[in-house]
């Protein structure tokens, strides 16, 4: 993970889709509102990198790395020293919410306790509410 993101402060998102593009249309944005809301995050946190923690198919990841032109994103995959290939899932968020919560900054999904899970954790360490809930 240091590799990857260079050690350099960096925003983290949980974007949930999947069941809640379904489940939860009213709270679930677009792509491109993501992508607008990923470059005003950067933005306001002078940022210049970010990890999207996402249960989102390929296209969804794509479509953010073409829109977002601030910074450089990351996805799991990308942090090739955590062998994710050979992990379960269980495994997999846990290293998520992990990453999620060491950010200089944090963006969760309304609703979700994935997300909720990783603005406890932040709480526990010292992380303010204004870098955890927007």
């Amino acid at each position: 993970m240091q590799e990857v993101l260079q050690s350099k402060p960096f925003l983290a998102v949980h974007c949930r889709r999947t069941d809640f593009l379904r489940a939860r249309e009213a709270t679930t944005p677009s792509v491109e509102a993501v992508a607008e809301q990923l470059e005003l995050a950067l933005a306001d946190f002078g940022l210049q990198q970010v990890y999207i923690a996402t249960d989102a198919p390929d296209d969804l990841r794509e479509v953010l790395r073409s829109q977002v032109r601030t910074g450089r994103i990351f996805f799991l995959e990308d942090l090739n020293d955590l062998g994710a290939d050979s992990r379960l899932e269980g495994e997999l968020a846990a290293i998520e919410m992990w990453i999620a919560a060491r950010a200089t900054a944090f963006i969760g999904t309304q609703e979700s306790r994935f997300t909720m899970h990783i603005q406890t954790e932040r709480s526990w360490l010292g992380k303010s509410v204004e870098t955890s809930n927007r």
